[in-house]
């Protein structure tokens, strides 16, 4: 079982729920606060990681869908 310490997953928390005793009020907040926390962080990585792909396309010389030929 989770400590205090180690964050749960928002697919964890119905399973979890089972063998925690937490009230719903809580249980509902927790599910909420996961959801919003993972639609942030897509929000925020995604763009930077779609500029350093693009950087990187770019050093090298690249097309879309097309690889380094290391060899």
């Amino acid at each position: 079982m989770p400590t205090k310490k180690q964050p749960t997953t928002t697919k964890r928390l119905p399973f979890l729920r089972c063998f925690i005793h937490t009230p719903w009020e809580t249980f509902n907040g927790l599910l909420v606060n996961g959801s919003h926390f993972k639609i942030n962080i897509v929000a925020l990585n995604s763009p930077s990681f779609i500029h350093d792909v693009y950087l990187f396309m770019m050093h090298f010389n690249l097309k879309v869908n097309e690889a380094l030929d290391l060899l």
